[in-house]
Formats: structure tokens, C-alpha cells, sequence
């Protein structure tokens, strides 16, 4: 091949000829230019580019239309063998485009004498099959966002897996957080998920969430607020080693990462009407979980405080059951109600009277070696966990504290 680099033309002086040995190819990169060559490929001269490619002075060449200015041409010498008559050169032109696409103009034949085409080449260019047309430019179209879930985190927060709901979502979707491109997976055209880095939520403030589609056109949407909240504070902590725990806020909506100040640990429910202990990935008030904690772990003020309007009812299945205090304060088994699966109830020294329930508790706090007993006249502590045996199916009410 023979190129001249920089933009700049190749001239034979005196009337000679340059020519591109072994059917090469000669490509001089003028932008905007078609340079032109006689046959034996000896440069004559340049002329502008049209938008049809039809040179001045090439009687013999055909006038292609072309749907847009390609970016470049090359210009292929072959032999054109006996059948075309003693010598007559035969080229093909690789038309190249912006967008990657290519076409190919085959069987460009002149007499010996008329000038023939030249070449412009832009570095980089690959060639698509013979025949391929230039694929149109699509206008990416702005993103809607809607909703985003959660909507709120405390500072402090650990990374967030922020979801985000609007429309006209593409591949290439970025969710951004205050003009911050996040890592972003499209799961639909109305329905993608981000992370936000623990380090975006390490102090409270409100950011700005917005959408952008992928270039050409693409954005951004409007924007939504995400509130990051003051830190939580710290409810409990629970020391580090074997026990059975419980909590006072309903963390459903916040997960493990939001609720304990170390969600690595494993927790552990027995399940009565299987006999197997089944893991727990939530927290709830009046259930209680085995546990154990490396080091002292805080549970934080980020769930649902248990109402206080109403008893609060803890189901039991018949069997050994793992209950705790829904309330901050301690509540004495003297003052909860037994209720029946038929409706009946009473205090829970009717309970165990009637055959509903055992009188005897057994706790596990951290530090213990053996299971602590909890008499009728005992409570339900704040934060610990408690076995209850119920001979049949029945709810245990706690008065609302």
C-alpha cells in the first residue's frame, strides 16, 4: 500500500507514475477530496467530492447514487484479463461510512488513457461484507423515571440496591446521582436496579436522581429526590457469641443491612409444623432467632415500631415455638391473653390451666451455658428470646406497652 499520512498528497514529479505493486492499494487521506489517477495509476490531480459519485471526466464510469458522503474510498486495482481488450483496467471502491457500514462497487473499468478514480482513507475503517448499505443513525429517545425504591436511607447506610421504575428505558441506560453515573443493570424498558456506593450515603442531604439513554439524543429525564436521613440510633446491642434474640421494629421493608450494625451472621427459626430450623433473611417483632455474633452488634432505629393501638398477636403452631417482646419494656406473662383457634380466650394462667400452653419458658441470653427457666410469674424481656410450648394451635395477645 502507499498512503499519505497527515492529510497530505502524493505527487509524481515529471510526469511519472506512482503505482502500488502486487494489485495494492494507493489511498491519499484528504478530507472532503477525491484525488484522481491516471491508468498505470499515475496521479494527475484532486477534485471535490459529490454527493454522487460520479467524477468529472470518467466517460466510462457509472454514476452510483449514494444515500450519504462516505467517510472514505478505496480503490482496488485488478487485471481485467483478455476478455475486457488489451489494456483495459478493471478497480473496485469500497465506499466506507461513519456508522461502520460499507459498500463495495465492483467491475469499474476505463481505456488506457482516461483518468481513473482515487482514494480517500480514514485510519480505522472496517469493512463490512460486499453489499452491506449504510445502517441509518437512531435518535436514542429521553428516559421518563417515575419512582424510585427505596426513596430514603440513613447516613451511614450501607451500599443500596436503589430501584427505578419510569419508561423508555434502553440497553446503555446510566441511572445517575447528582450528575454521577451509577453501575446500572436494565432488567425491561420500564424497570432497572442501580448500587449506590456505601460512600454516597455517608451523610445526610438530598440527592438528585435522573435518567440518561446512550447517545445519539438520550436525556436526561426529569429528576426525583432521594432523601438521605440522619443516622440511625442505636436501640440495642446485643453482645457478641451464642443466643437467641429479639427486636421491638418490624424491619420487612429494610433488611438485615439496615437493621444490624453486622448482617454477616446467620439467623435461625424453628419451624414447629416442619421440625427444622429454617433461615431468616428479616426481623420481626414477637418472633425470636438464633444467633451467633462475632462481636457486639447494634440493632438500629431504621424498621417499623410495633404499634401500640392493639394487642400485639404472636401466632403459635403446636409445638415448640420462638417468641419475644414486641415492646421496648418488659411485659409480664400474667398479663397476656390466650386465644384459641375457635375464639376462646383467656389470661395465660387459663392457658396453662386449660391445656393451651405450657407455664414454663426457657431463655437463651448471650453469656449463657444452658437455657434460663421463665416461671408464669416471669416477663417477656426486651431484646431476648424465649421457647413456649403450645399443645395446640392458639395466639398469645401482648398488651400494647
Amino acid at each position: 500500500n502507499i498512503v499519505a499520512q497527515g492529510g497530505g498528497n502524493i505527487v509524481a514529479q515529471g510526469g511519472g507514475n506512482i503505482v502500488a505493486q502486487g494489485g495494492g492499494n494507493i489511498s491519499v487521506p484528504v478530507s472532503g477530496l477525491l484525488a484522481t489517477i491516471a491508468s498505470g495509476a499515475g496521479i494527475t490531480g484532486s477534485l471535490d467530492l459529490a454527493p454522487q459519485f460520479k467524477p468529472s471526466g470518467l466517460a466510462r464510469l457509472k454514476a452510483y447514487a449514494l444515500p450519504n458522503t462516505p467517510i472514505s474510498f478505496i480503490l482496488t486495482k485488478h487485471d481485467a484479463g483478455p476478455a475486457r481488450g488489451k489494456g483495459v483496467t478493471d478497480y473496485s471502491v469500497s465506499l466506507n461510512y461513519a456508522d461502520g457500514t460499507s459498500a463495495l462497487l465492483l467491475d469499474l473499468h476505463f481505456a488506457p488513457g482516461q483518468p481513473d478514480v482515487v482514494v480517500y482513507q480514514a485510519p480505522g475503517v472496517t469493512l463490512k461484507p460486499q453489499g452491506a448499505t449504510p445502517a441509518p443513525q437512531v435518535s436514542s429517545p429521553t428516559p421518563t423515571l417515575t419512582a424510585l425504591s427505596p426513596s430514603t436511607a440513613k447516613a451511614g447506610s450501607p451500599d443500596l440496591t436503589l430501584g427505578v421504575t419510569g419508561t423508555l428505558f434502553e440497553d446503555g441506560t446510566l441511572v445517575n446521582w447528582n450528575g454521577q453515573p451509577l453501575a446500572t443493570k436494565v432488567l425491561s424498558g420500564t424497570q432497572a436496579t442501580a448500587v449506590v456506593p456505601a460512600a454516597l450515603l455517608s451523610a445526610q442531604g438530598t440527592a438528585q436522581v435522573t435518567l440518561i439513554n446512550p447517545a445519539p439524543g438520550g436525556g436526561p429525564s426529569a429528576t426525583l429526590p432521594f432523601v438521605v436521613a440522619p443516622a440511625a440510633a442505636t436501640l440495642h446491642t446485643f453482645p457478641a457469641g451464642l443466643q437467641m434474640l429479639s427486636v421491638t421494629e418490624d424491619y420487612a421493608n429494610v433488611g438485615l443491612n439496615a437493621a444490624l450494625s453486622d448482617s454477616s451472621h446467620a439467623l435461625l427459626v424453628w419451624n414447629p409444623a416442619t421440625a427444622v430450623y429454617e433461615a431468616r433473611t428479616d426481623l420481626h417483632p414477637g418472633a425470636a432467632y438464633w444467633t451467633r455474633l462475632g462481636k457486639p452488634t447494634d440493632l438500629l432505629d431504621t424498621g417499623t415500631p410495633t404499634p401500640t393501638s392493639a394487642p400485639f398477636p404472636i401466632p403459635l403452631k403446636a409445638g415448640w415455638n420462638m417468641i419475644g417482646d414486641p415492646f421496648p419494656t418488659a411485659v409480664a406473662l400474667s398479663s397476656l391473653t390466650v386465644r384459641d383457634a375457635i375464639g376462646t380466650q383467656g389470661t395465660f394462667h387459663q392457658g396453662v390451666s386449660g391445656g393451651v400452653v405450657s407455664g414454663t419458658l426457657y431463655a437463651y441470653p448471650a453469656g449463657s451455658t444452658q437455657y434460663q427457666k421463665v416461671g408464669q410469674d416471669g416477663n417477656l424481656t426486651p431484646f431476648d428470646g424465649d421457647w413456649i410450648y403450645a399443645f395446640r394451635a392458639c395466639t398469645l395477645l401482648v398488651p400494647a406497652h
